[in-house]
């Protein structure tokens, strides 16, 4: 394998290894994996709340909307900044999708509904 410009060919744990080009590498190999702390289901409602009272997490949650109603739900997170002159804020969550925000504790994020008396469900793992 020859890297672009250098003239010269290495096997990649070769030039992996040389100079500069190992700054920003990350070694797949000694990744930590945080094992899940908490798994739920919650419906959503007409109102902001916080989806747990407080638990400490290590790397955050992964939350999807299995879509109910086939309604959005709308995820907060406490302490961000919302643009838009709307009563929906946060991150529109369609049904079937998921994400995975990486914050501290559980009690920062909430979660509503984005049409007025339609219910989802939303199951999360935090780790």
């Amino acid at each position: 394998m020859a890297l672009s410009g250098t003239g010269n060919t290495y096997a990649p744990s070769d030039w992996l290894s040389r100079g500069s080009s190992r700054r920003n590498v990350t070694d797949i190999r000694y990744q930590q994996v945080f094992n899940p702390v908490i798994v739920g289901t919650t419906g959503s409602n007409d109102k902001y709340a916080p989806m747990h009272a407080g638990l400490t997490l290590q790397a955050g949650v992964r939350l999807k909307n299995h879509g109910g109603d086939s309604q959005s739900i709308m995820i907060g997170v406490k302490g961000i900044t919302v643009g838009g002159a709307t009563n929906e804020f946060g991150y529109e969550l369609r049904p079937g999708e998921e994400m995975f925000l990486e914050v501290n504790n559980l009690n920062l994020v909430s979660q509503t509904i984005a049409v007025e008396g339609q219910g989802s469900t939303l199951s999360y793992i935090g780790t």
